[in-house]
């Protein structure tokens, strides 16, 4: 799902004849990312506010420079200690709070399978993530995660 675009059905008319023309999905993976910010959660722990100490404003817009220059198919790419820096989430490997904050912004009113293949990663550094949804070539930023913790790894 957040690797293409949704089929979606246009109807096309003429001379009195509706014709329904459906268009094929398009792959999203070699566009470059665009970052979206206008549906941030500024609420709870994981809230995305600029103003809090632990977001070092300049080094995560510098961070968000760098990964905009880049195509999703890139950004899957890049890997540390074998594994993928940047990777949707499962829904069952957010921490308790988190899964909170998706409930309470009805983020979670979707099957199983969405779930899956919206909720995105992004590693600016150790244990800093910035969190949101995938959307085809857009990321739309929801939460700033300083200490690993929105989804714990399993692996500590």
């Amino acid at each position: 799902m957040g690797a293409s675009k949704p089929k979606s059905t246009n109807t096309q008319q003429g001379s009195g004849n509706s014709k329904r023309v459906e268009q094929p999905s398009v792959s999203t993976e070699r566009s470059k990312q665009v970052w979206i910010f206008d549906s941030v959660d500024r609420n709870g722990r994981f809230g995305f506010v600029p103003s809090r100490k632990e977001m070092k404003c300049n080094d995560i817009l510098e961070k968000i420079i760098h990964f905009s220059m880049k195509s999703w198919s890139e950004i899957m790419a890049e890997r540390h200690n074998s594994k993928s820096k940047h990777h949707f989430l499962s829904y069952e490997s957010l921490s308790k709070e988190a899964r909170e904050r998706v409930a309470a912004l009805h983020l979670d009113d979707h099957s199983d399978d969405d779930k899956e293949d919206r909720i995105f990663s992004m590693r600016l550094d150790g244990k800093t993530r910035i969190l949101g949804l995938r959307d085809g070539e857009k990321f739309i930023v929801k939460w700033f995660d300083p200490n690993h913790e929105f989804a714990p790894s399993s692996d500590k």
